[in-house]
């Protein structure tokens, strides 16, 4: 535990400062502004609460980030009926989507579109899955991703073109059996 004279002081100065980056942090996950927000303040309460135990003041972000994280995967296991990765399938059209995703994901065209679909995102890293839900299903450019998640928008968009090179592999393993 680091030694803080005044907990008020350096709140304000050292963790309140990123309560902007915790939110875009939090919607870059697909959470909507509403729950962004909230998720936000709890991981900002739950840090005044427990600034006792930060263990290196230098360390504070990735300490907010920690937090953050388990924040929401509580809020994942609370609303376990609704998946943020994931939309109803019956709610997208082949022609919302744009061509590059249209050719890798013709199955939405079958029936089994509501089965394959999450099979076949779920198999996806998250920083790719991040991108592709939040490019086809969220309507967010790769300029506000990146402004979004403060991540490099060069590192986005090779993210976006792995993603889709991923989904067109797993598509074809899909389509022949090797999917489960």
């Amino acid at each position: 535990m680091c030694q803080i004279s005044d907990y008020n002081t350096f709140y304000e100065e050292n963790i309140a400062v990123h309560f902007n980056f915790i939110f875009k942090y939090v919607r870059s996950w697909g959470f909507n502004a509403d729950e962004s927000e909230e998720i936000t303040q709890e991981t900002m309460l739950i840090a005044w609460e427990k600034l006792h135990q930060l263990k290196d003041p230098d360390r504070v972000r990735s300490w907010l980030f920690t937090i953050a994280q388990r924040v929401m995967y509580a809020e994942f296991r609370k609303v376990n009926e609704r998946n943020y990765y994931i939309v109803d399938s019956e709610n997208i059209s082949i022609e919302n989507l744009s061509t590059p995703l249209t050719e890798v994901l013709t199955v939405l065209e079958k029936k089994e579109a509501k089965t394959a679909i999450p099979k076949i995102l779920n198999q996806l890293d998250e920083k790719y899955k991040r991108v592709i839900t939040l490019y086809y299903y969220h309507d967010y450019n790769l300029t506000q991703i990146s402004e979004m998640t403060n991540i490099n928008y060069s590192t986005i968009k090779t993210n976006h073109l792995r993603a889709l090179d991923r989904l067109r592999d797993l598509y074809k393993k899909y389509e022949e059996g090797k999917l489960e």
